[in-house]
């Protein structure tokens, strides 16, 4: 005979797939569920079904979560919930911010208040950007605020690069700037690999920057060998340096064999070295109509 726990496990297998179609009907099984943390994540299926159609169902299973989540014994099961309360408040947050901003000041512990702040600004950001930006400028503490403009950032920079890079160069703290300077950086290299290589000059990190020249080389290459060349040459002396001279050798191959080789010659590192000029060979045996890219 089966216990309530098992009974229960074998409800909550189903509400996924109800809540997508019936949200309400979902949250009414949800609602039977007497083991918090089965309920907590039932509740959390519940919102993410509803949040294609938000309402009323969608308010309702984000308080309930909550207040699962907070009436729990301390422990991993509280934890567990309380991090997916965050990010159930990230459902509710694309149609309605101040909605889980409101629900989120119910979340006064740390980390848990800025994790949900975090996923609030994320997805507000998504579809209301000046709310988004509204919460960073009303935060009073430093390094929340900090995290919330990473958050918002990276976010932003594929609708609103400009706006995007502002945020990340006001980050208080280096570290973090670098961070999220080096997300954005790795979100639009492939598009605007140019732009990209100059926004890797404001990164502080000798690494950071590094491995985000390298990343930009790899697309860069492609469209002017030139300029992939001397930033991979920019590129402080280690790993990164040489992978990325490595695929301008490579790359290089297609139009000047010679200049080809002197820059898989020029690697410092003798085993990169060796694998730049055979790559270099390898180009220059495959007939031209199935050579790929040199890129990493």
């Amino acid at each position: 005979m089966r216990t309530s726990f098992e009974r229960e496990r074998a409800v909550f297998s189903v509400i996924p797939a109800i809540a997508a179609t019936d949200p309400q009907r979902a949250l009414q099984l949800a609602r039977l569920m007497r083991h918090p943390r089965q309920r907590a994540f039932s509740l959390y299926e519940v919102a993410r079904g509803a949040a294609g159609s938000p309402g009323d169902t969608l308010r309702e299973a984000a308080a309930e979560m909550i207040e699962t989540a907070l009436s729990m014994r301390r422990g991993e099961d509280r934890e567990d919930s309380l991090h997916d309360a965050c990010r159930m408040l990230g459902f509710v947050a694309k149609a309605d911010p101040d909605q889980a901003l409101a629900f989120a000041s119910r979340l006064t512990e740390e980390p848990w208040h800025g994790w949900a702040l975090g996923d609030i600004a994320r997805a507000a950001a998504e579809t209301r950007p000046d709310k988004a930006v509204a919460m960073i400028e009303d935060e009073k503490d430093e390094k929340l605020r900090d995290s919330l403009r990473d958050a918002v950032a990276t976010v932003l920079a594929d609708s609103d690069l400009d706006k995007a890079i502002q945020l990340a160069a006001s980050i208080s703290d280096e570290k973090g700037r670098d961070g999220c300077l080096y997300a954005i950086v790795s979100k639009f290299s492939k598009t605007d690999p140019a732009r990209a290589g100059e926004l890797t000059r404001r990164i502080v990190s000798r690494e950071r920057r590094a491995s985000a020249q390298c990343a930009v080389v790899a697309h860069l290459v492609q469209a002017d060998t030139d300029r992939a060349l001397e930033m991979a040459r920019s590129i402080q002396e280690g790993e990164d340096r040489y992978r990325a001279l490595s695929a301008v050798a490579r790359e290089m191959t297609r139009t000047d064999a010679d200049r080809a080789v002197d820059v898989a010659r020029s690697i410092e590192n003798q085993a990169w070295r060796a694998v730049a000029l055979c790559g270099v060979a390898r180009t220059l045996l495959t007939p031209p109509e199935r050579r790929t890219s040199g890129a990493m």
